[in-house]
């Protein structure tokens, strides 16, 4: 982004250093120059904010990692769970009730 900035604040340079005449020459050499200062400066800012992004990215990554693993822990634990659930079927109504080795494995 800097960089496609810096080639347009050239462009706008030449166009406020240009010697054409005309009707509205001076007031697009005075807008060009303003406004390429002002991309001057937003350029600095982009910078300054890539430098402060850049330095985060190993912290970024070590975090996307573990959220990673955690999520992997989190599906071999339901995994598990799903495996180790067994689905019962309720009593029926007026049958005979749970035998003592039935109650012990609910």
């Amino acid at each position: 982004m800097a960089t496609e900035m810096r080639s347009q604040i050239s462009r706008l340079r030449r166009i406020g250093d240009d010697d054409n005449k005309g009707k509205y020459a001076d007031k697009l050499r005075t807008a060009a120059s303003d406004f390429a200062g002002k991309l001057e400066k937003t350029v600095g800012r982009y910078q300054r904010v890539a430098g402060e992004v850049s330095s985060w990215a190993p912290e970024l990554v070590h975090a996307q990692m573990e959220s990673v693993r955690a999520l992997n822990k989190a599906k071999a634990a339901e995994a598990t769970r799903a495996a180790n659930t067994v689905i019962q079927a309720a009593p029926q109504a007026g049958g005979p009730p749970p035998t003592p080795a039935e109650q012990a494995r609910e």
